[in-house]
């Protein structure tokens, strides 16, 4: 009799990947509170102690999928900013390029962004450490391309900065909404006006 993939016996980090793997779809499709640690076992083919092994409480799970997720995206723009002529511009479309293939992750940062007013939730600190560092950074990287001459000194980078994120969150809410907006197309035309290319 053949092991039902579940249930084979996993190291530790390939289950916990497992674990994030199946958490994600889940936490996407329901959100954190209609998210259930039970069903989420059943379906990695452990016991729910046998998950929370892994991750002591579903807040901790969820805090684990967040990571990760911004772990992925951080590396993508990290790649783009490697090369000395990379711009921010650059970064952000290759950025959103990604997530359009991939509605899952989309899904989850949308929901659990809008959960996440809540300041009893538990990505609430999450979310507030997250804009302010992706503003932070931006603005630095923005403030490069303005000494480089790529961008005019009069831009304030915070003020672009959170436009840019207010065009990105607003873009993939309609997007969820509308699968057939095209995100990347506005996104390379805010841009091209920025970079004077237009």
């Amino acid at each position: 009799m053949t092991e039902s993939p579940g249930r084979r016996r996993l190291k530790p980090g390939a289950r916990r990947r497992q674990i994030l793997d199946v958490a994600t779809r889940e936490i996407a499709a329901s959100g954190f509170r209609g998210a259930s640690l039970a069903e989420i076992a059943e379906s990695v083919g452990v016991s729910q102690p046998g998950l929370l092994h892994h991750y002591p409480s579903k807040a901790a799970l969820l805090l684990a999928v967040l990571e990760q997720k911004s772990a992925e995206d951080t590396k993508l723009v990290d790649e783009v900013f490697a090369d000395a002529e990379g711009t921010v511009g650059q970064a952000i479309t290759a950025l959103v390029e990604m997530n359009q293939r991939d509605p899952e992750r989309i899904r989850l940062y949308t929901v659990i962004a809008a959960e996440s007013i809540d300041a009893n939730h538990p990505a609430h600190d999450f979310y507030l450490q997250r804009y302010r560092s992706i503003r932070r950074r931006l603005a630095g990287r923005l403030t490069e391309d303005i000494k480089r001459g790529r961008l005019p000194e009069s831009l304030d980078p915070v003020d672009v900065a959170t436009a840019i994120l207010a065009l990105m969150d607003g873009l993939q809410f309609q997007w969820l909404l509308d699968p057939s907006i095209d995100m990347v197309q506005p996104i390379r035309a805010y841009f091209a006006r920025l970079y004077g290319k237009a």
